[in-house]
């Protein structure tokens, strides 16, 4: 394929209607390429767009790291509801920048599993599940020469207490916090995460060797500057236990998180970036009259009712109660649970809360509701190449029943890609102390000028207990965004 070429100085025009276009930057490399009207290279610039705000984080490690997406062949890109850095963010609106993008390609030393398997994401997130030190260390350049981050995240060390020495482990993880540090970044060092007993037993020694890791690992930190430790045991370790084990119901395998343990770590750590970083909660929904128009507002909202008002939405038997105007509430499986709409104007002045009451029956089951657009697909009439992303805010009360609270994005074109914010990990229990926050999905882009898309907020409750959930939905959002490759200024590999 030949690219015709433009140089506008330090940052690019896109024009859609130029088939094929390549940027090249003032070194000579080609950043961006538009190829049939897609944009398929990097970026450059950081910012805008609809963009939240906040400090470009990059986390790197093995799988603890890399399960704070989920991705696979099917064309789907997750933020995954056991994510500790996506409760952070969830809770503390626009606090860091923590964006990936889908990409089903298989690259060198990135490999999950076998050779040629692939993570199907790239960009912040630049964890790989089963690594040694080594091999996190050997990939450490791509978050300084592929990609801008503001601060980096290691994790490093768990699988390599098998089959390394003590000695090697800390000199491979030294190198990577140093190589960091080096190139002018704020670095966080996690601790090797403790293990239950079933996977590193009392006999094999491996239990010794992370205690004695993570003891060298406090006196590193503090003789260098601009790094940080943030001890994650503290918050996962079952101090009653004589050998150590994760909280109960902390861990699905005794190795990595669940949704309540990833909770409880993203809230603390959370509240440890604001030590660190300057914060300022940042919003998606900034007005009522920020709405989308093709030509004097591209990255406005495309709900016309950000602020939920009116009751002339649809509500679905059995469902009962009022819906937002343009909104649909629906129960899509029958245990039994009663699904009641409400609504209530929010006390922090940014409109309405849709209210949904939900009162099981008893009976065992999950039960699935949603909240969507009146009409279940809507077409969009964007430009190929765009990159739209979706979001809510929520409140959900106190209780034990909360199962999964899920934004869904899909485009419903033939090669169209699903993206989920939060999407719940096996259905699993979901933090029961009542919280609020901003559930964002990963932004795409759109393949199909004519095609439709399915926004909707998926619920899941536990039907079998006995007393009553609320969850308030806020400040609907669908909108364009900026390219996330552009964000993190991506230079291709």
């Amino acid at each position: 394929m030949a690219f015709s070429y433009i140089d506008t100085g330090d940052r690019p025009v896109f024009d859609i209607a130029e088939p094929n276009l390549a940027y090249r930057d003032p070194d000579g490399e080609v950043a961006y390429l538009i190829q049939d009207g897609v944009v398929l290279g990097g970026g450059g610039g950081s910012g805008g767009g609809g963009s939240s705000g906040g400090y470009r984080i990059g986390f790197i490690g093995e799988s603890l790291v890399e399960h704070n997406h989920s991705a696979n062949v099917q064309r789907k890109l997750s933020t995954w509801s056991r994510g500790m850095l996506n409760w952070a963010n969830a809770l503390n609106p626009g606090l860091c920048v923590f964006d990936v993008w889908y990409d089903p390609k298989s690259y060198p030393g990135w490999e999950p599993g076998a050779p040629g398997s692939t993570v199907y994401f790239r960009g912040a997130n630049a964890g790989v599940g089963g690594q040694t030190s080594k091999q996190i260390l050997d990939r450490k350049e791509f978050l300084v020469k592929n990609v801008d981050v503001d601060l980096v995240v290691i994790s490093t060390g768990t699988n390599s207490m098998s089959g390394d020495s003590v000695a090697d482990i800390i000199k491979w993880r030294d190198e990577t916090v140093d190589y960091y540090l080096k190139a002018g970044k704020t670095v966080i060092l996690l601790p090797v995460l403790l293990r239950n007993i079933d996977s590193w037993t009392v006999a094999s020694g491996y239990r010794e060797k992370c205690s004695y890791v993570n003891a060298t690992a406090q006196d590193m930190v503090k003789s260098r500057k601009n790094c940080y430790l943030f001890d994650w045991n503290t918050y996962w370790v079952d101090f009653n236990h004589p050998q150590g084990n994760a909280l109960p119901g902390f861990t699905p395998d005794g190795i990595h998180f669940n949704t309540m343990s990833g909770y409880v770590l993203g809230k603390a750590f959370g509240e440890f970036l604001k030590t660190i970083l300057p914060y300022t909660p940042t919003y998606n929904v900034i007005a009522p009259n920020d709405l989308y128009h093709a030509e004097k507002n591209p990255f406005g909202n495309k709900h016309s009712n950000p602020m939920l008002t009116g009751t002339t939405g649809t509500i679905s038997a059995p469902v009962t109660g009022v819906c937002a105007t343009g909104f649909r509430i629906i129960r899509s499986t029958s245990f039994g649970c009663a699904v009641e709409g409400a609504k209530e104007v929010r006390a922090d002045g940014r409109g309405n809360y849709q209210v949904i009451n939900f009162t099981p029956s008893g009976a065992a089951g999950s039960e699935l509701s949603t909240f969507s657009t009146a009409s279940t697909d809507v077409r969009h009439d964007l430009p190929v190449g765009s990159w739209v992303r979706a979001s809510i805010e929520v409140e959900a009360n106190k209780w034990d029943g909360w199962q999964g609270i899920t934004m869904h994005l899909r485009d419903n074109a033939a090669a169209g890609l699903q993206v989920n914010g939060m999407e719940s990990y096996n259905n699993d229990q979901w933090p029961t102390d009542g919280w609020k926050g901003l559930i964002t999905t990963p932004a795409f882009q759109i393949v199909d000028a004519a095609s439709a898309l399915r926004w909707q907020v998926q619920i899941r409750v536990d039907n079998s207990k006995t007393t009553k959930g609320v969850l308030k939905i806020g400040a609907p959002e669908l909108r364009v965004v900026e390219d996330p490759r552009k964000i993190v200024n991506y230079r291709g590999e």
